[in-house]
């Protein structure tokens, strides 16, 4: 049961990861060298986020549609009593 808790709850953990990170590299952007150091933090950040967190993405997406080809599955398979 909390394995299935912490399973469920990445998805949302890398969400705020991913914002926190954001708001902290364009914030330190700003703060060192003005708007050149946002939009050069934004796209280190943007390379950086797709190299680290690009991967457990692609894995919870993949999770996701195989859970939602497991529903329609079952959904096929058992008769309907209506």
């Amino acid at each position: 049961m909390l394995s299935k808790l912490i399973v469920n709850s990445y998805k949302v953990l890398i969400e705020i990861a991913l914002w926190c990170s954001l708001v902290l590299t364009l914030g330190m952007g700003i703060v060192t060298a003005g708007v050149i150091g946002l939009l050069i933090g934004g796209v280190a950040w943007l390379i950086f986020s797709a190299l680290l967190f690009g991967a457990f993405l692609i894995l919870i997406d993949i999770r996701d549609r195989v859970k939602s080809i497991e529903t329609q599955q079952y959904n096929q398979t058992v008769p309907n009593h209506d």
